[in-house]
């Protein structure tokens, strides 16, 4: 009796666990599941994702900024295509999970990122695009098991970032500029494969203006600034 119990339980929890988490194709296809899905915090996207810009009318990066629409619950997305995350599309103002909003006459009224967005994972893409994650504040984890390179301010003003290491970047080479700039809950960098990193990557004397923060970067190979 007891070891039936025990598998019921296993079992449960096994369900449990799988339950938060929604495999589909494509971002249109979790758009249009009909389950309920206040129940998922996880969206895994296993195919390629339409589109090379930001247009919410023909490509499909454009609606994972608002994910949280359908999704009430989402906190994680994880993308298994081997596509390059888009640079910033000037003509939308938008990146993957950040959107600027101008009036008018082209001034900026206010920026956002996707403050929904908790972690996020590429199994694939080899390049992180400009702007990708600007402000997004909630943003606590991420992982690029390919990624070969960041660019402007890909993860500018992420403060829930608390650490970049080989552990999220493993085969990263290149740093963009200010990629993880005013990222001001940092403690830890280590980058043991970059060989070139741009100006001002990060900002050195917001981190190291906080005298209980142990800023520590690691560096293997030969920094090129």
């Amino acid at each position: 009796m007891k070891r039936i119990l025990i598998i019921l339980i296993s079992i449960f929890i096994n369900f449990a666990v799988s339950a938060e988490t929604l495999e589909v194709w494509t971002v249109t296809d979790a758009i249009n599941y009909s389950g309920d899905k206040s129940i998922y915090t996880k969206l895994v996207i296993k195919d390629e994702i339409e589109g090379t810009d930001f247009c919410p009318i023909s490509s499909e990066w454009a609606l994972l900024f608002d994910l949280d629409i359908y999704f009430e619950n989402l906190e994680e997305v994880e993308i298994w295509t081997e596509q390059d995350i888009p640079d910033y599309d000037t003509a939308n103002k938008a990146g993957l999970f950040y959107r600027a909003y101008y009036d008018d006459e082209g001034n900026l009224l206010y920026n956002s990122g996707a403050n929904w967005l908790k972690k996020f994972v590429s199994t694939r893409s080899k390049y992180v695009g400009s702007l990708a994650f600007r402000d997004c504040k909630e943003l606590l984890s991420v992982r690029f098991d390919a990624a070969e390179a960041t660019s402007l301010h890909s993860f500018g003003y992420c403060w829930g970032l608390t650490e970049i290491t080989d552990t999220c970047f493993p085969k990263l080479k290149v740093v963009g500029e200010q990629s993880f700039f005013s990222n001001k809950a940092l403690t830890k960098i280590s980058f043991p494969s970059v060989v070139e990193t741009k100006n001002n990557f990060f900002q050195k004397n917001l981190v190291n203006s906080k005298k209980s923060v142990n800023f520590v970067i690691v560096k293997t190979s030969v920094l090129k600034n």
